[in-house]
């Protein structure tokens, strides 16, 4: 397997490639879920997933 500079890649460069591009891929869809759950119009609830998450809400 070759890089996009055409460089021969080995196997624990494409196993570190391959992880961090799925954790990247986690941690998009987690976003994706803090920004879902801060649509929804309960307050109370979304304000403690959105903290529970890292998050902050915006009022503060």
């Amino acid at each position: 397997m070759k890089d996009r500079t055409g460089r021969t890649l080995s196997l624990s460069e494409i196993v570190h490639k391959t992880v961090i591009r799925i954790m990247t891929i986690v941690e998009e869809f987690l976003i994706y879920i803090l920004h879902m759950v801060g649509c929804i119009p309960s307050h109370f609830f979304s304000t403690i997933c959105l903290q529970s998450g890292g998050g902050q809400d915006r009022e503060r």
